[in-house]
């Protein structure tokens, strides 16, 4: 059974982390932000450190629920239509996170980074491999892509806009950037017929707001 106090210091962390960035919020600040004291605070996490891991793997264990949520939903319905809704998806997350989060994970915290990893290695890669097949069956993605490469590529275009040296936050809008580098992303894979379906798509009403079809996640 899920301790709540364990789960509420989680969850205020982690709001403050992705706002702030790791490094500049302490742990005197996370049991402020949750007006704990930090006796309770260190009852339950020994250091940041092993905060910071626990937080990774919440984000990674509910993105893994979210993924399989999206895919059960958007079956039968065609990898524009997933595409669309991983669209949504990722703004609405992109929005919520300082971009600073990445740089400072795979710096200063290797083992919650290695955690990321593994999901791209076992869920985002995978992910973008079956989306990109499934298009090519459908006509609606060219033929001579190669979905591992495509994949990959995705993944590299992600943590790139997350380095602060090539989109430095005080001049770019981190949301922005994701949106703009996914369509670049999705325009490339597109045939003639899969670019007309791609632009109905974005201009229909009923696919606004596709993530309104997704069950929330369950309680603990």
């Amino acid at each position: 059974m899920t301790d709540p106090i364990r789960q509420r210091i989680l969850e205020g962390a982690e709001q403050l982390f992705f706002r702030f960035g790791i490094r500049s919020i302490s742990m005197d600040e996370v049991a402020r932000h949750l007006a704990m004291s930090k006796k309770t605070l260190y009852q339950h996490f020994e250091n940041k450190e092993e905060l910071v891991l626990q937080i990774a793997q919440k984000h990674v264990d509910e993105d893994c629920a979210k993924w399989g949520q999206l895919h059960a939903t958007s079956e039968g319905q065609g990898a524009l239509i997933e595409m669309m809704m991983v669209t949504q998806m990722l703004r609405k997350e992109m929005a919520e996170i300082n971009p600073i989060i990445v740089h400072e994970l795979k710096r200063f915290h290797p083992k919650a980074w290695r955690l990321f990893e593994a999901q791209r290695d076992n869920l985002f890669e995978q992910s973008i491999i079956s989306n990109v097949t499934r298009g090519k069956a459908e006509g609606v993605y060219r033929q001579d892509l190669d979905a591992k490469v495509m994949a990959r590529f995705r993944f590299t275009m992600v943590t790139m806009s997350f380095d602060p040296e090539v989109f430095p936050p005080q001049d770019f809008d981190f949301a922005l950037v994701q949106e703009q580098l996914l369509e670049h992303f999705v325009r490339g894979l597109l045939t003639e017929m899969g670019a007309q379906a791609w632009q109905n798509l974005k201009a229909d009403p009923e696919a606004i707001n596709l993530l309104s079809n997704l069950k929330p996640n369950p309680g603990p």
